[in-house]
């Protein structure tokens, strides 16, 4: 009846992810643009490692967020999720 559990935690932590990475090309254009203005102030960064590390952060951050709901999903019976009021 639908989804296997595995199934289900695949599907939405592919949504996260998907809007991750929209979410990491969008946001580079500005974290470059932050990182040519601490350039400026402070001697010494890098702008690779400031949008890179950024990224990572981010990825990091909605992967997990993505990740325990979708578990949390998959643990619902689908007789229950039925049942249950939208």
């Amino acid at each position: 009846m639908g989804a296997t559990g595995p199934e289900v935690v695949r599907l939405l932590a592919a949504d996260g992810v998907r809007l991750v990475a929209w979410g990491v090309g969008g946001g580079s254009v500005l974290a470059i643009g932050l990182a040519l203005a601490l350039a400026r102030v402070v001697p010494g960064v890098s702008i690779p490692v400031v949008v890179g590390g950024a990224a990572l952060v981010m990825f990091a951050a909605v992967a997990v967020a993505a990740w325990l709901p979708a578990r949390a999903a998959a643990r619902v019976p689908p007789a229950t999720a039925l049942r249950t009021d939208a």
